[in-house]
């Protein structure tokens, strides 16, 4: 994978369950790895939902292969790019190690707060 093309950073964000004053669980995201990445748009659409369109939009993220990463579908990724004045979160749908050689790692992601 060519650096040039890692042009985002990003953050991986790992979800952890934690008990409320009620006894129920909440969920919260805690940042453990900051990385390179490339973002692209894989697929977009506009569909009629409830009376309201929903914009909805898959994202294909690539980052270089890392073995201490043990990502899982649980955890989000966090564009943290300065240039945008608001985070952008992605939920990670499946983890793709291409041709199994440990070189990159290709996320499916859609994105949590698209911009209507």
């Amino acid at each position: 994978m060519e650096a040039g093309k890692l042009n985002r950073r990003v953050k991986i964000l790992r979800r952890t369950a934690t008990r409320d004053t009620a006894g129920g669980q909440s969920a919260t995201f805690t940042p453990i790895a900051e990385v390179w990445a490339s973002i692209d748009i894989q697929y977009s659409a506009l569909t009629y939902e409830t009376s309201t369109f929903v914009s909805k939009a898959t994202y294909r993220i690539a980052l270089r292969y890392d073995k201490t990463l043990k990502l899982s579908v649980s955890d989000r990724i966090e564009n943290c790019d300065p240039s945008t004045s608001t985070p952008h979160i992605y939920e990670i749908q499946s983890i793709v190690n291409p041709a199994q050689r440990n070189e990159q790692l290709m996320l499916l992601c859609y994105s949590l707060d698209d911009p209507e």
